[in-house]
């Protein structure tokens, strides 16, 4: 058998098993179901997605745009979670026996990988304490499914092979949030132009997925910055200020914060001509991101920009916020729970309670600092395997960024290491770690810095200036 029969072969040997495996599944969905006329449809559906899965690549492409059926917040796991979460296992599992089994590659490459994969096996062991704690599977695998998209890390990195991969997986993200920051606009828009108090224009804010605005909205400045090219500095200028205007309107200072520290850090690891650019060309966009706000708002568009300066104006008393004082009140409870249990942590799904100061639900299972979170939930083993691996990965993310020369790619990589720095603080009071949107960009981003360390076509020097 010569080479090319062998890999024609292989291919659809994978193409078999992922049909086979595709119409287990949808079988068994339909039974779950108990309606059996949704049968043929699982079947013939379940069948196009796994086309999907002949290539790992266009198979993540499709996972990033799935997710934005899911990215909103749900008390319990919904039927579409469970249909992503079981698309996202079977681009693990196929890819898995491609490299294991026709590739004879080991899965694991480095530590960092086994950080990874220990932090993996302490969420899932958490089921053992959850079962002692008394908490229901249910919840237990709800916040399970966060950290079940990491698993995209390993088939990801390993798809990444040229320079026109990390453009279509960065144009895949572009597009989801885009989706979704188009939403929100057409949202608090439609929410505020009814608005009869002055005191609604924050109160309408749009609050969700701030993640998908803060993080596209950093690399493309950095792209910007970093690039020769008119066309891509305008369109890198128009995603600045779509993103930035659906930022200023959600009204969170955290997430303020972590723009500007962002951007502190681009500052300071960027060469000496783009810290002279960036700081022209940042004040130019924020006045025009000011201009956009009006026209596009109309008459409440003024309203809106006073309304964001007296929010920015509050940190000065950060403190005394209530929301903030809550979140101590919450912190200091938490504490006291991983001082009592710290090695092994809860469980995922169990609830706490505490003296809060706003009106809130209690019992709860929602942690806003998200070193809390992990430490609540998977014990101190998980939080250091955790740790340990966004370190690990930041640190790849520097090196590379130092040795990569191809100007796209050090613009990039610049752009999401600064953003994976900026979460470390912004997750004492938001929770990265596990909010879907987050983890997916997360997933996404650390992918991107270990795969653009081994792409051999990015060698040739480009003078930065």
């Amino acid at each position: 058998m010569n080479i090319r029969t062998g890999k024609i072969s292989s291919e659809l040997s994978n193409v078999k098993i992922a049909i086979l495996f595709g119409l287990s599944q949808a079988l068994l969905i339909g039974l779950c179901l108990q309606y059996s006329f949704y049968i043929p449809f699982f079947i013939i559906g379940t069948g196009l997605i796994f086309f999907t899965l002949r290539n790992t690549l266009f198979s993540v492409l499709v996972l990033v745009f799935l997710h934005f059926f899911i990215i909103q917040g749900t008390e319990g796991v919904s039927l579409t979670e469970v249909l992503v979460g079981l698309y996202l296992l079977s681009v693990f599992c196929i890819w898995f026996f491609r490299r294991r089994f026709i590739q004879s590659k080991p899965i694991l490459e480095d530590g960092t990988d086994w950080m990874f994969v220990l932090f993996l096996f302490f969420c899932i062991f958490s089921f053992v304490p959850a079962v002692l704690f008394a908490v229901s599977l249910t919840k237990w695998f709800r916040e399970l499914v966060p950290f079940l998209t990491l698993l995209v890390f390993f088939p990801l990195r390993d798809s990444l092979k040229s320079k026109q991969d990390v453009r279509f997986v960065l144009l895949a993200v572009l597009g989801l949030s885009l989706i979704v920051a188009f939403r929100n606009l057409i949202h608090y828009g439609s929410a505020v132009r009814v608005a009869e108090m002055y005191w609604q224009i924050t109160a309408l804010r749009a609050t969700s997925n701030e993640p998908l605005f803060f993080v596209p909205m950093v690399v493309a400045i950095s792209i910007f910055l970093f690039s020769h090219s008119v066309r891509v500095k305008m369109a890198m200028a128009l995603l600045f200020l779509i993103f930035g205007v659906v930022l200023v309107v959600t009204f969170s200072r955290g997430y303020w914060i972590a723009t500007g520290f962002a951007l502190i850090v681009f500052f300071v690891l960027v060469p000496p001509g783009i810290k002279m650019r960036s700081l022209i060309y940042l004040s130019i966009l924020l006045g025009l991101s000011g201009t956009v706000i009006a026209l596009f708002f109309g008459d409440f568009g003024k309203l809106i920009v006073k309304s964001v300066f007296e929010r920015f104006l509050t940190i000065q008393s950060f403190f005394q916020d209530p929301s903030v004082r809550n979140r101590i009140l919450e912190a200091r409870a938490l504490i006291r729970f991983v001082g009592e249990n710290p090695v092994l942590g809860y469980g995922l799904g169990k609830n706490y309670e505490f003296i809060s100061i706003l009106p809130r639900e209690m019992p709860t299972a929602y942690i806003h600092n998200a070193f809390l979170f992990l430490l609540f939930k998977v014990g101190l083993a998980g939080f250091i395997f955790f740790v340990l691996f966004y370190g690990a990965m930041i640190l790849k993310g520097l090196r590379t960024f130092w040795m990569q020369q191809d100007v796209f790619l050090k613009a990039v990589l610049v752009g999401i290491t600064s953003c994976l720095i900026a979460m470390l603080p912004l997750s004492f009071s938001s929770p990265q770690f596990y909010q879907k949107d987050s983890v997916l960009l997360i997933t996404v981003g650390i992918s991107i810095l270990h795969a653009l360390g081994k792409i051999p076509e990015c060698t040739k020097h480009v003078k930065i200036h």
